[in-house]
């Protein structure tokens, strides 16, 4: 594991949260410089040090130099999600992953399978730039079932659907454990 100091630790959950709770693709050492009261060399150094990992993408823009962190090159919280099936009722029009929880957005990442609901259709590659990395399938009792066995060998399933839109019916056996999750649009 890569270890950063603590001004690392700053600009890396600065730039998750800005990315995942704020929406914003891209920041910029200005942002950070301003937001996180730190010294624009040690934000360049620091930003030197992810790009070097392979943690960091820069584009640019006229002058500008904008970055972004790439989460499909992270392990950050796959393993604290239990095994199971998760039910995430998430509405159609949240944007997949800039509106997402980071529970939703920790499940999402150690699922074995992701079965989408018809309202989700639509966004399969969105919940790519989630880093699921799993096996994505659409609605259906087969795909319940190869849910209950990926939960019963120790996996994560995640089931991804909207309340308001869809019904869905996952039947309740052991070993299977199901934990909802709601996430609210505003």
């Amino acid at each position: 594991m890569y270890k950063l100091s603590h001004s690392g630790k700053l600009v890396l959950m600065y730039m998750a949260w800005r990315h995942l709770i704020c929406g914003f693709d891209y920041v910029t050492v200005k942002d950070m410089v301003s937001d996180l009261e730190i010294p624009e060399r040690t934000v360049r150094k620091i930003l030197a040090q992810l790009r070097d990992a392979g943690l960091l993408e820069m584009r640019t823009s006229g002058r500008r130099i904008k970055y972004r962190l790439l989460f499909q090159n992270f392990s950050l919280d796959a393993s604290e999600v239990e095994p199971g099936v998760y039910l995430l009722d998430i509405p159609a029009e949240v944007r997949i992953p800039g509106d997402l929880t980071f529970r939703a957005f920790s499940i999402l990442r150690s699922a074995r399978l992701l079965i989408y609901t018809a309202s989700h259709a639509d966004k399969k590659a969105l919940f790519k730039l989630a880093r699921c990395t799993c096996s994505i399938k659409p609605y259906s009792e087969d795909a319940i079932e190869e849910a209950r066995g990926v939960a019963s060998l120790g996996y994560v399933a995640v089931v991804v659907y909207d309340s308001r839109r869809d019904e869905i019916h996952i039947p309740n056996s052991k070993p299977l454990s199901t934990v909802y999750i709601n996430i609210k649009h505003s």
